[in-house]
């Protein structure tokens, strides 16, 4: 069983923010969970996802606190500051969760995608593992450079991406992971930017089932 608690029972996590963040938190029923776990968005994928969802519950199921949440209304219109706006959102919402429940960075895991994978460098002192989903990079911006500041200071690191994910040349990622003899730390699978496919007409998830399993056996 778990608990979720709507947005109005977190306005302790939301009250400084000028425009609003949008919060949820699902919560194991024991009065001992495992840890925090926090998801952060990507710019199209947000919350709500399925993949969220699915994860989510499972996660809760291994005990653990999980937050959700959605950008502030303002963080992406000036696209200069987006980074800057959706850091300091994620800033407010780790600070206060890990207040709001007692937990400490020992405590703490960090689950970004896409968009927000390339913002976490700011906070890697605030978890004891970080999980990029879909990490994004081109020949312009080469994920060696976008990700060196997160790869060499943070202490604990997975990532997921499709083979053929369209935002981001996974020959890069492979190439760069495997120079700091980490390819253990890289899960390669299937299906669009979010582990999606699409057969007769219909979306199907058999990808996304694997990454929430692949995500379940690190956090364990």
């Amino acid at each position: 069983m778990k608990k979720v608690l709507s947005t109005l029972l977190l306005i302790t996590l939301i009250t400084q923010i000028a425009n609003a963040l949008e919060v949820t938190t699902t919560v194991p029923n024991t009065l001992e969970p495992k840890g925090l776990i926090i998801i952060a968005p990507a710019k199209k994928y947000l919350m709500h996802e399925r993949l969220f969802e699915q994860l989510t519950n499972q996660l809760t199921e291994k005990k653990y606190v999980v937050v959700r949440f959605d950008w502030s209304s303002d963080t992406f219109t000036v696209p200069s500051l987006e980074k800057e706006k959706a850091s300091q959102d994620l800033n407010y919402i780790v600070s206060r969760a890990q207040a709001l429940f007692n937990m400490p960075p020992s405590k703490t895991i960090l689950i970004s995608k896409s968009f927000s994978t390339k913002i976490i460098s700011d906070h890697l002192e605030r978890a004891k593992l970080h999980i990029l989903l879909t990490p994004n990079c081109s020949t312009k911006e080469p994920f060696a450079l976008n990700y060196k500041n997160t790869l060499d200071r943070a202490k604990n690191w997975k990532i997921v991406i499709s083979l053929e994910d369209p935002y981001c040349q996974v020959d890069q990622i492979i190439q760069e992971i495997s120079s700091r003899q980490r390819l253990d730390d890289l899960f390669l699978t299937h299906g669009n930017h979010n582990f999606e496919t699409i057969v007769e007409n219909e979306i199907i998830h058999p990808f996304q089932d694997l990454v929430i399993k692949k995500i379940l056996s690190w956090v364990d």
